[in-house]
């Protein structure tokens, strides 16, 4: 049921596309933290990777990414990283966002999955970023409020109708969809509570602030319209200040040099 619940998951945001909203916070954000590497935590299904990755890559860059997850959708990994190989890869242990290991060097992301963790364990996964000194992106296409809520209780006959398209395939899913119908209340469930958890921006800001006393990241938060949606994408942005002013100094220096 879990992983069917990450299926339809990344079913619905391969249709609606809402994060191509942010590519270009991201994409710079990647650029500002001094790196190609993503690695993304509690990646379900493979989530929007399978259009987000071809819009952030664009000419002459060559941005990669590597999913993780504490519970492994084996199968559905497997099938997104075949569409994009040598591009999209993933990690087949479990892995804790709250505790990276050290081996895991790059921009972190979480997608539509942070809502999932209470406050203490959120703040520690902003932490291990500053510990690391690792970049990392936040962002929720799911939100606290009437509109939010609205459109969270209207997957409910899209489950049925998504159920057999779903790729890949699963005997499992139409059996719990359509002859045991238990994933339709689980997914109405899941969609409603995730609305009433999400973090506002003040609540991420707040967070990354306990995350980093030593003020040493650059943190950036708000939302932002989001196509084929009432609802915006709330985000957060942090990235080494060490990183950032290097990167600076040497762009004034070539541009001096020119």
């Amino acid at each position: 049921m879990r992983d069917a619940i990450t299926d339809y998951l990344h079913h619905a945001q391969n249709i609606f596309q809402p994060y191509l909203a942010i590519v270009p916070l991201l994409r710079q954000a990647i650029k500002r933290a001094g790196t190609t590497h993503i690695v993304d935590l509690c990646s379900g299904a493979a989530g929007s990777w399978l259009h987000l990755l071809p819009a952030l890559r664009t000419a002459g860059s060559a941005i990669t990414v590597q999913m993780t997850d504490k519970f492994v959708n084996r199968a559905a990994l497997i099938h997104a990283c075949a569409q994009l190989p040598g591009e999209l890869t993933f990690f087949p242990q479990p892995v804790d966002a709250t505790a990276m290991p050290e081996s895991f060097d790059g921009f972190r992301t979480v997608f539509s999955a942070f809502h999932h963790f209470p406050p203490d364990q959120a703040r520690e996964i902003l932490a291990d970023a500053v510990r690391h000194g690792q970049g990392i992106g936040i962002f929720e296409f799911t939100q606290r409020s009437y509109l939010g809520l609205r459109r969270a209780a209207a997957i409910l006959p899209l489950i049925f109708f998504w159920a057999p398209r779903i790729r890949p395939f699963r005997w499992s899913r139409l059996l719990l969809t359509w002859l045991i119908p238990i994933m339709p209340p689980i997914l109405m469930f899941d969609s409603l509570v995730s609305s009433l958890r999400t973090y506002t921006p003040d609540e991420l800001r707040g967070l990354a602030r306990d995350a980093d006393p030593g003020n040493s990241y650059v943190w950036e938060t708000g939302e932002i319209p989001a196509e084929q949606s009432t609802v915006p994408i709330t985000y957060l942005l942090g990235y080494p200040i060490t990183v950032t002013a290097t990167h600076t100094t040497n762009r004034a220096a070539n541009s001096a040099t020119h």
